[in-house]
């Protein structure tokens, strides 16, 4: 397992913001955790697929579930993705979406993935943290030197 902070806190303000690319070259799986500031309205968010870290040849990717979990209580629920985006509640919600590298267009070469964010609110903020899992080659233990 791997964890990447994939984005620093960024204020959305009317402006889209990106989390960093996360490969999946050597791993079948990537979970994003998305959570924001008590003042958060709320934000539209997308996946965008490419074939690098630079973002060669960007394009969608598809998604249709996201994990809702209540930060009050810890309450999961799954909520349905319509047209690619999906609208968060951030000041009262952590959200997680799961995507299998298969999930990519391996035959084109895609190989990372990003979260684009944006927000008309002045303010919103919003932090994403990347899990990668399922390493095709583990190493050794993370606190060995």
């Amino acid at each position: 397992m791997r964890v990447i902070l994939a984005t620093q806190v960024l204020s959305l303000g009317g402006a889209t913001n990106n989390s960093a690319y996360v490969g999946l070259t050597n791993a079948q799986r990537l979970l994003f955790i998305i959570q924001g500031d008590a003042a958060s309205a709320g934000a539209t968010i997308t996946l965008k697929q490419a074939k690098d870290a630079s973002g060669t040849g960007v394009k969608a990717l598809d998604f249709t579930a996201i994990a809702k979990i209540v930060k009050a209580t810890g309450v999961e629920t799954r909520e349905t993705v319509v047209a690619n985006s999906h609208v968060l509640a951030l000041s009262t919600h952590v959200y997680v979406i799961e995507i299998d590298s298969a999930d990519l267009d391996s035959q084109n070469q895609f190989t990372h993935v990003r979260v684009e964010a944006s927000s008309a609110t002045t303010g919103d903020e919003y932090a994403v943290t990347a899990i990668v899992t399922d390493l095709r080659y583990q190493g050794g233990p993370l606190n060995k030197v």
